[in-house]
């Protein structure tokens, strides 16, 4: 394929392959309520990765920090 072809398919080169990202959809799973907190704290940058996914997987959401900061960077897939 030629460049300009790959760009005319770049969904084949997006993360997840279309796939929503996990922090994505356990959002959408939240009351608004811990959604809003959840999207605070993912927004402070003081706050790790590594603490969110730990607070999500106490609290019964299987996730990783890598998950966390791929979507802090917004290479996820968003559903907005």
């Amino acid at each position: 394929m030629s460049l300009a072809e790959d760009f005319e398919n770049v969904s084949k080169f997006m993360p997840n392959h279309g796939l929503k990202c996990k922090l994505c959809t356990i959002l959408t799973e939240l009351s608004k309520e811990d959604a809003k907190i959840i999207n605070a704290k993912v927004a402070d940058m003081k706050i790790t990765g590594e603490a969110i996914s730990r607070i999500l997987i106490k609290n019964g959401h299987e996730i990783n920090a890598n998950v966390v900061n791929r979507h802090r960077r917004k290479g996820c897939l968003r559903a907005d």
